[in-house]
């Protein structure tokens, strides 16, 4: 022990000796121990800083505890060992897999870092019989528990594998042996199931706020650079929660405070009567647990709650405004006490119920409330089933759903289509077949729904039905339904899906009108697909009136079955989608074509080379250009292109046809092979204009067709060939005019051949270039691309990417993986991985987008956890690009080593958290 340790150790102690209490105040310590220490110490004038560096001293060797607001406590004389934690990893360290410095028998480290800091001081502190417990970083799990078994050795030469430096080596480095090292049974996942655990969140904060050099940051992610940290006893407490196997180990080994006192957990219930008594004699047994509900709430509250249950159904969603309040209030009080709810269900060991879809804490969440009626109202209302409609918000209008999926990017349109809508309330979408109408209306809808919620919206604001001959105002507003009941015929009121869902706008809005705080509404919208199919007057019955936007909450109709008064909401839009070659817009009924505004979609053939990862910018270039690169699913679909432009110009001046009946874009998205468009067109296309045509073949050809000879019909049978791609290239290459048309052929690309070349081959031939584009598929493809070692070296960056993130397929024939993080953006990925071994960063496109709040200055100070990789540069270049971009780095996978695959992995792994922690804050 140092002479300053000594010193202030024994005037901490004499102080709390004289003043006879455990704790003391910074100030007031200062004052007492100045005499002494400017008697023991008279040539130090700065005597105080030195007392504080002692008192951390202090604190790191678990001799005292800091409290808050410069108050220390001295902790009892220590009678179990301390807990320490080893984060080292085993991947590409044979010394730690076997031999003696192998996992749990050894801990080492070099005396000072690569640039000289002392920062393994750590392994000083421990004592003989304290406890390691070892976190492999390379697989985030803690796997295994050891004891220290000597003492320091100050002259250790290092690992056999040169990992330290040559200055390291020649200084010496540290060196501890271990015994009994034991191997966990159940692995503790350290992300799962402690740091990311929301269980533990509050507990491993305060932990954090009173613990500086532990192995987690205040972001609840791990520390880079600790290597060997003390494991405080409350921490301790959380990994033996976390692992009944830990616990047992740990207690085993003479720690104090571990052993799992809680009763035997419950199996599931049966119902909430059960599940009331167990939790209640539960709670009886566990000392210190009882029912603190009512210490957050007062009687007259939950008089009130009770009675608004008891007027609410919320098995249909029926609440009134102001009852919804009181709903709110009551989910309100269960949000504020989660991490309390959770942590005495597992102390207590209470359970779920059978067939519910509530959690062991939302349980007792509802037994506490229900008893709390029961002792303010002398009855109880509340049960499982209520609670978990409240929590499914069916008192503001929502119904059994989930959050509504966002969609990656905003759709074309999107302004004129609002205006439009908020003006009018409802639009139709309205072009020939192919013009996406349906995908828009789906896609703005989402987008839409998105940025007029106050909150995340839910799937039940969304609904699609589709209109067609049979349609009717049963289905759509109500009918009368007839059951069987001991042999009378009884008759109900069936509600249709234009009535469900107003029902749940007009509980929605009326919630947002009892609020104080918010602003609208939200909306809720209907999609009706082909409603020009439907006999729209039957459909819309009485109801059509309502649609007026002036007339939206303020005018009221009777049914004519039920009798009920009936309204539409302002917070609800319909959005119709109408075929132009199914029936013209003149023949829409008048009454609602004055109540909707139309929006054209007219053919947009331009955007199609825009959907695709190709050679050639346009469809002239994809037929007449002589790369090598074009593939044949790039030729078939630049001559599909031409040869629809000219279809389009002779439709729209064919008799009887018109712009109504032209061929839309969306018939050559998404194809993946040219087998995808030849079936495009065998079976979508023709068949179309030969509908058409009614089955006057002679017409279609001389209108249409002439040029295509019989290689598409068999004019004289009038049948639709089985054509192959050749035919079909050669036929709309004539029938588009084209002029010296390149040949179909397989396109050719340089990729390695495994001997450093880069010798040109054919696409292999795979499920990959049969269209079948997913992330196995990708694996199978560098299967043949590349060498064995570089094949070992991709998938590991694949595998850690599905860890901490998720992977995306390219859509070219040369095969591509984006690797992709929620965390960071999920429309853009970190890096690319491509067939020929390339690894790129992609710094510009994340900066580029809006999807994401990540600045220059965060991916310059973030991407350098990157610099371990062996030639990892990144720097900013003002001349490129329009504002200045990033210099973006690239690697071939095949002049990486392990080290720096690792290096990637980890790097890769802490830029998603930091972005994370980043856009959160």
């Amino acid at each position: 022990m140092s002479e300053w340790r000594e010193t202030i150790r024994a005037e901490v102690d004499l102080y709390c000796q004289q003043n006879s209490t455990q704790e003391f105040e910074l100030q007031s310590f200062l004052e007492f121990s100045r005499p002494t220490i400017r008697e023991q110490f008279p040539k130090n004038n700065n005597w105080e800083a030195a007392v504080r560096g002692t008192l951390q001293e202090l604190r790191d060797r678990d001799e005292i505890e800091f409290l808050s607001n410069g108050r220390y406590r001295v902790r009892k004389e220590k009678s179990s060992p301390s807990v320490w934690i080893e984060k080292t990893q085993v991947t590409d360290r044979p010394y730690k897999q076997d031999g003696e410095l192998q996992l749990g028998r050894a801990i080492m480290a070099p005396s000072r870092d690569t640039g000289g800091g002392k920062r393994y001081e750590a392994l000083r502190d421990a004592d003989v019989g304290d406890i390691v417990v070892h976190y492999l970083q390379d697989k985030q799990t803690i796997v295994g528990v050891s004891t220290i078994e000597s003492e320091l050795e100050e002259d250790f030469d290092g690992p056999p594998t040169g990992r330290w430096t040559e200055r390291q080596e020649q200084e010496g480095g540290y060196l501890r042996w271990l015994t009994n090292y034991q191997e966990l049974d159940s692995p503790i996942a350290i992300y799962d199931d402690i740091l990311h655990n929301p269980v533990f969140e509050d507990r491993l904060r305060q932990i954090r706020e009173e613990e500086e050099k532990i192995l987690y940051s205040k972001n609840l992610s791990i520390n880079q650079g600790h290597y060997f940290t003390r494991c405080p006893s409350d921490l301790v407490e959380i990994l033996a929660e976390a692992s009944s196997d830990l616990a047992d180990q740990l207690a085993d080994r003479g720690v104090e405070g571990v052993v799992d006192q809680s009763t035997e957990p419950a199996d599931s219930y049966d119902g909430i009567v059960s599940a009331t008594e167990d939790i209640r004699s539960r709670l009886e047994q566990q000392t210190g647990e009882q029912n603190w509900l009512g210490e957050q709430v007062a009687e007259t509250i939950v008089a009130d709650w009770t009675e608004a249950l008891r007027r609410s159904n919320l098995i249909k969603g029926k609440v009134t405004g102001a009852d919804a309040v009181k709903c709110d209030q009551i989910i309100q009080l269960y949000e504020d006490n989660t991490n309390r709810l959770a942590e005495q269900a597992a102390t207590i060991g209470s359970a779920t119920i059978q067939k519910s879809n509530l959690s062991a804490d939302q349980v007792l969440f509802t037994v506490l409330l229900r008893d709390l009626q029961e002792e303010i109202v002398g009855t109880s209302n509340m049960n499982h089933v209520k609670f978990d409609k409240l929590l499914k918000a069916v008192h503001r209008g929502a119904q059994e759903s989930e959050e509504l999926p966002s969609v990656a990017e905003q759709p074309a349109n999107t302004e004129t289509i609002t205006r439009q809508l908020q003006r009018a309330k409802q639009v139709v979408f309205y072009g020939p077949p192919g013009t996406g109408k349906t995908y828009t209306a789906r896609q703005f809808a989402r987008w839409w729904l998105h940025q007029h919620s106050p909150q995340s919206p839910t799937t039940d604001q969304l609904e699609v039905v589709t209109f067609h001959p049979s349609f009717s105002y049963e289905d759509f507003i109500e009918g009368l339904t007839a059951e069987a009941n001991d042999g009378a015929v009884e008759y109900r009121i069936e509600e249709g899906v234009f009535k469900r869902i107003c029902q749940r706008a007009q509980t929605a809005y009326d919630y947002a009108n009892q609020q104080e705080d918010t602003g609208e509404a939200p909306p809720y919208v209907l999609i009706i697909d082909e409603i020009n199919r439907g006999n729209l007057a039957q459909i819309f019955g009485e109801v059509i009136t309502l649609l007026e936007a002036d007339k939206r909450g303020n005018f009221e109709i009777e049914l004519a079955h039920s009798g009920e008064s009936f309204t539409i909401p302002p917070n609800l839009y319909v959005i119709g989608t109408m075929n132009t070659a199914d029936q013209s817009i003149a023949l829409v009924d008048t009454a609602l074509r004055r109540r909707f505004r139309f929006i054209d979609f007219p053919p947009d053939l331009d955007i199609i080379f825009q959907q695709y990862e190709t050679e050639s910018p346009d469809a002239q270039v994809a037929v007449t250009g002589h790369s090598s690169g074009i593939t044949r699913r790039e030729r078939l679909l630049g001559a599909s292109v031409l040869a629809t432009y000219e279809l389009n110009e002779r439709i729209l001046n064919a008799p009887q046809l018109g712009k109504g009946k032209q061929l839309g874009h969306t018939y050559f998205l998404n194809h993946n092979s040219s087998d995808d468009i030849v079936d495009a067109w065998r079976y979508d296309i023709l068949p179309q204009l030969e509908e058409y045509y009614f089955g006057q073949f002679d017409r279609l050809r001389d209108e249409l067709l002439n040029e295509t000879d019989t290689r598409l019909i068999d004019w004289e049978t009038e049948r639709i060939q089985s054509f192959d791609a050749q035919a079909l290239y050669s036929a709309l290459c004539d029938l588009a005019g084209a002029e010296n048309p390149a040949l179909l052929v397989d396109a050719m690309q340089a990729m390695p051949d495994g001997n450093g070349t880069g010798a040109i081959q054919r696409q292999p031939d795979d499920a990959w270039a049969a269209g079948d584009r997913t992330p196995d598929t990708f694996r199978e493809r560098i299967q043949s691309t590349l060498d064995d070692d570089s094949v070992e070296s991709m998938v590991r960056v694949l595998d850690a990417g599905e860890e901490f993130g998720f992977l995306d397929a390219g859509r070219g024939d040369g095969a591509s993986i984006m690797l992709k993080s929620d965390s960071v953006d999920p429309r853009v990925g970190i890096i690319k991985l491509s067939q020929d071994g390339k690894i790129d960063f992609r710094w510009n496109w994340l900066l580029d987008v809006d999807t994401n709040s990540l600045t220059r200055k965060f991916i310059e100070d973030a991407s350098r956890v990157f610099t371990d990789v062996s030639g990892y540069k990144h720097r900013w270049d003002p001349s490129m690009r329009e504002n200045g971009g990033f210099v973006e780095p690239r690697f071939d996978v095949g002049d990486l080593s392990d080290q720096d695959i690792t290096a990637l992995i980890e790097g890769l792994r802490s830029f998603t958290e930091r972005a994370a922690t980043f856009q959160h804050d």
